[in-house]
């Protein structure tokens, strides 16, 4: 036990130790009796650069002494760099909780760690640690008591700068911050300090002797033109030169136009923010939000189809092709009379039919002539073909004679019947 490296073993019950090798070494205990050190260090080399935001000692466990209760940390940033100071005289609990100094993220080569109080004098630590932690958030909230108001409230990271404002009314002064336990932690009106926690800090104010002087006030009058359209806040009675913020919120339906005094326009922000010089009176001003319909698609061309379309004739195709067509013309002039009909609907009811025309079929108006059934003066259209073989004719055969004696024979009879009658 004792030396250095104990600090760096991974072992809690093994120390670094001020009392070590017979040299008794002290540093002020926390009843602040000075030793005969004013400060007890340990430098750690790392031998090369590490990225860092946190640097912890874990005091022992084994028995309540040793607990170092203020210390300094140094870095340097290079391996042959000077020591930068990151944490000067800060404060911990004496107790054997692992103790952090929080600094901002930086590559670090090496640490000095300098202890210069603990609980009874003597320095002992059980481990050494670094680490690069996600930067913590905390919260200064400000608050005032009576005789005034205070600025600089806010969620800030560890480690950062704050400064806090107080600012008395007229016929009081500031009299100091104090936390939350009760405790001054300053007397200036503007305080800055570096954040290790959530802090709740308290503006006290007392009143003066000085006579004051009476404070303009001055009405702040809202009013909306439409109650029906929007609404307003932010009117009241304020000091001359305060600074005041109204706000206009529209309805559903509507929008914010502008404020106006008098009919003048003053702004066109919803929230508008302006120093009070005298009593004024404040119109918000909202309109109707018109909706906007959209363009109906046009129907032209799909017009132009069903007139073209309107010009043909049924008997002129077969039955089939005119069938599809006239199904694709029935969609599509329902499409052109609906007035909801959307530019898809249009353009496919266009294409539709437009491929249906295109696949029109002309029926065959012609009648083609039977092969069996030649045209001659015995044999007519329309009758019935002769399906009795033909006979060769042989010579001298009166068959091809009989009718044509008969044709002469009732052409003679007509004659004579003629005859007669004119006698």
């Amino acid at each position: 036990e004792g030396e250095i490296t104990k600090a760096f073993d991974k072992k809690a019950n093994t120390h670094w130790h001020s009392n070590w090798k017979g040299v008794a070494d002290k540093v002020e205990n926390i009843d602040g009796k000075k030793g005969n050190k004013d400060e007890i260090w340990a430098e750690i080399d790392f031998h090369k650069g590490y990225t860092i935001n946190q640097f912890s000692f874990t005091p022992r466990t084994d028995t309540n002494s040793g607990y170092v209760t203020r210390a300094s940390l140094y870095v340097k940033n290079s391996a042959d760099g000077a020591w930068k100071e990151v944490a000067k005289d800060q404060k911990f609990a004496n107790d054997a909780s692992k103790k952090t100094f929080t600094f901002d993220e930086q590559e670090v080569f090496a640490v000095k760690f300098v202890a210069t109080q603990s609980s009874d004098g003597w320095v002992t630590v059980s481990e050494f640690d670094m680490a690069n932690a996600p930067q913590r958030t905390y919260t200064v909230f400000v608050q005032a008591e009576e005789g005034g108001r205070v600025e600089g409230g806010k969620d800030v990271a560890v480690g950062e700068n704050v400064t806090v404002k107080a600012i008395a009314n007229a016929g009081y002064e500031f009299a100091g911050w104090y936390n939350s336990l009760g405790a001054k932690v300053s007397d200036a009106a503007e305080y800055t300090f570096k954040v290790t926690g959530n802090t709740a800090l308290t503006a006290k104010f007392e009143k003066t002797d000085a006579p004051v002087d009476p404070v303009e006030k001055y009405t702040v009058t809202v009013q909306s033109s439409d109650e029906s359209m929007g609404t307003v806040s932010g009117g009241g009675e304020f000091n001359k030169g305060e600074n005041v913020t109204v706000t206009a919120e529209a309805k559903e339906g509507y929008r914010f136009v502008n404020w106006t005094v008098n009919g003048a326009e003053v702004s066109t922000d919803a929230a508008y923010t302006f120093e009070v010089t005298e009593k004024v009176a404040l119109t918000a001003n909202f309109e109707k939000v018109e909706e906007q319909k959209p363009e109906k698609p046009s129907k032209d061309a799909l017009s132009d189809a069903l007139a073209a379309a309107g010009k043909l004739e049924e008997k002129n195709y077969t039955v089939d092709s005119w069938k599809v067509f006239a199904d694709a013309l029935k969609d599509a002039q329902e499409v052109y009379h609906n007035e909801n009909a959307t530019e898809k609907e249009i353009a496919d009811a266009l294409k539709a039919l437009k491929d249906a025309q295109d696949k029109l079929v002309k029926a065959d108006t012609e009648k083609p002539e039977n092969p069996q059934n030649p045209q001659t003066p015995d044999n007519k259209p329309n009758q019935k073909p002769n399906t009795k073989p033909n006979k060769p004719v042989k010579t001298g055969d009166e068959a091809p004679i009989l009718p044509l004696t008969a044709t002469i024979a009732g052409l003679g009879a007509a004659i004579a019947l003629l005859f007669k009658k004119r006698r």
